[in-house]
């Protein structure tokens, strides 16, 4: 089984002068300039949801001595619950 996909789509005419300007100055053909286009806002996605999940983490406060989830989390299980 292939861990690729092959994607077909239309993009407007100025999106694709500005990949094909892109890729001649990476010196990259628009498929690979599309894909590095592409890997990079994925990355910046996943970043950017990662930071807002740990300011929220920060933004709580637990009281001294609390159960940490993880403990929570094992205690349930270890009581039979199933996901």
């Amino acid at each position: 089984m292939s861990d690729t996909v092959t994607l077909h789509f239309t993009v407007p005419m100025a999106l694709y002068d500005d990949l094909a300007r892109w890729a001649h100055d990476s010196g990259r053909t628009i498929g690979d300039e599309v894909l590095a286009v592409l890997e990079r806002e994925s990355e910046r996605r996943c970043n950017d949801w990662w930071s807002k999940v740990q300011a929220l983490r920060r933004s709580f406060t637990l009281p001294p001595g609390s159960p940490r989830a993880e403990d929570l989390i094992r205690e349930d299980r270890d009581h039979g619950h199933q996901v």
